[in-house]
């Protein structure tokens, strides 16, 4: 439960490019005291949905302050389709964990029974089973639609001119080389975007229109990525990823 809690908050942050908060690492010590605390209860209904109960404040907490945070952060889902999909993704979070824990109360506290003689616990959570379908469909999603943006196709047309296939190649190329650089320095989504109108030599003022963020955001961002590149300066940080885009310009033909 841990694990999967601690995953939960990475991919939450991850996703929403956000600092984890100290609010956050409260939640997920009450998780972590629950677990350690909850089996200590002499009363085995309570004790089980008191094991449990922590997880689901904790997916309610994610799907709430996810929400709030999108609704202050308009232009994340306007310029990332995929922000507005996790959006969905947080609202049914909300509704499940709800669902969940109702019928956990209903099924722990009558319809499991726990007695030395006779043992019987019931299938702890059909909502909580629908939810991880969810959860698995949309990585599986997420991952495809993330794998086939580097994937290399055939040619529509056979008989396309050799100009026009050298032009393709060497955007596949170029993709595929800012990909294996954003990874590289662990860039967030956002400050891939940043870097993408950095290579295009545009100025923070450029930068923050073109992306609709402000000024001091811009220059935000532009200092994380300095220091995970590790340099101090734009032009140091041009000649980083021209450096590495020679180093890796080759794609493997399929």
């Amino acid at each position: 439960m841990i694990a999967t809690g601690t995953c939960l908050i990475f991919i939450h942050h991850y996703i929403l490019d956000k600092k984890i908060s100290f609010m956050d690492w409260c939640i997920f010590i009450l998780l972590g005291v629950s677990v350690i605390f909850a089996p200590m209860i002499s009363q085995n209904d309570l004790m089980v949905w008191s094991y449990y109960l922590p997880y689901q404040i904790l997916t309610l907490y994610l799907g709430f302050t996810g929400i709030f945070y999108l609704k202050n952060n308009s232009d994340l889902i306007t310029n990332y389709p995929n922000i507005k999909s996790y959006k969905s993704l947080l609202i049914l979070t909300i509704i499940f964990s709800f669902l969940i824990i109702i019928e956990d109360t209903i099924v722990i506290f009558s319809f499991d029974v726990y007695t030395h003689i006779s043992l019987k616990i019931n299938n702890r959570s059909i909502s909580e089973d629908i939810l991880n379908i969810i959860y698995a469909v949309s990585a599986i999603r997420y991952f495809s639609n993330q794998f086939s943006n580097f994937t290399i196709m055939e040619p529509i047309f056979k008989n396309q001119e050799q100009d026009d296939l050298e032009l393709i190649n060497k955007a596949r190329i170029s993709n595929y080389v800012f990909y294996q650089f954003s990874q590289r320095y662990n860039l967030t989504i956002r400050e891939q975007d940043i870097l993408e109108v950095l290579l295009q030599n545009k100025n923070n003022q450029e930068i923050s229109d073109e992306l609709v963020i402000s000024i001091g955001t811009v220059k935000s961002h532009i200092h994380n990525i300095y220091q995970k590149v590790n340099v101090t300066k734009r032009s140091m940080l041009l000649r980083t990823y021209e450096e590495f885009a020679s180093e890796n310009s080759s794609i493997e033909e399929y």
